[in-house]
């Protein structure tokens, strides 16, 4: 547990000292990297055509996935450059760090079956 408050004791001591709309950009920046994520991931996923995606959405297509995550990085960047520029930075560097140093899986990946599908 002591690894939580690690990561939480900046914000903690942003809203301690009452500086809220300090943290607020870089939460809603968060929010939308997620978002961001999650549609490139649908697009990936439909680009490789990989039989266990099986989207429900009646209206998903690729076209959506690729509309939704342009969207939300343009979203990002009309309404807080700054905070979309770090944000998109700690991303990467997490990214890169899980990348190093996480644990190995038994189960494949998206760029396996992307190079999968081409060959």
């Amino acid at each position: 547990h002591l690894e939580s408050f690690d990561l939480a004791a900046p914000f903690q001591l942003i809203l301690i000292i009452g500086k809220l709309n300090a943290v607020a950009p870089y939460v809603a920046m968060f929010f939308l990297l997620s978002y961001t994520i999650v549609n490139v991931a649908c697009l990936a996923l439909t680009s490789a055509s990989a039989p266990n995606f099986r989207p429900t959405f009646k209206y998903y297509s690729w076209h959506t996935a690729l509309l939704g995550a342009v969207s939300c990085v343009g979203v990002m960047f009309y309404t807080a450059p700054t905070a979309a520029g770090v944000s998109i930075g700690v991303m990467t560097v997490l990214y890169v760090l899980l990348a190093l140093f996480g644990p190995t899986t038994s189960w494949g990946e998206v760029s396996q079956a992307l190079i999968y599908h081409q060959v």
